[in-house]
């Protein structure tokens, strides 16, 4: 989804900062979905970069695995 709105979010003016843990296990999930949420996440979070007039947009999002089975993903943005 980041590599899919890079474009679009650059000309907004907002950078994306990915940082995963590296030995993240394989999960089984619904692509599609998943993407869907994530192209969600990201606009969003440029309407409120872009709410604020901010010209240092950045959206940051982690992941790791918080326990066996589970990750823990967080999408944060410095807008309103």
């Amino acid at each position: 989804a980041e590599k899919m709105l890079h474009g679009h979010l650059a000309a907004s003016g907002v950078k994306v900062e990915v940082s995963l843990q590296s030995d993240l296990p394989k999960i089984f999930a619904n692509t599609n979905q998943l993407e869907q949420v994530f192209v969600n996440l990201f606009n969003n979070a440029k309407d409120a970069i872009i709410e604020t007039g901010r010209s240092d947009g950045m959206i940051r999002v982690s992941a790791s695995q918080i326990k066996e089975g589970e990750i823990k993903i967080i999408v944060s943005d410095n807008g309103k």
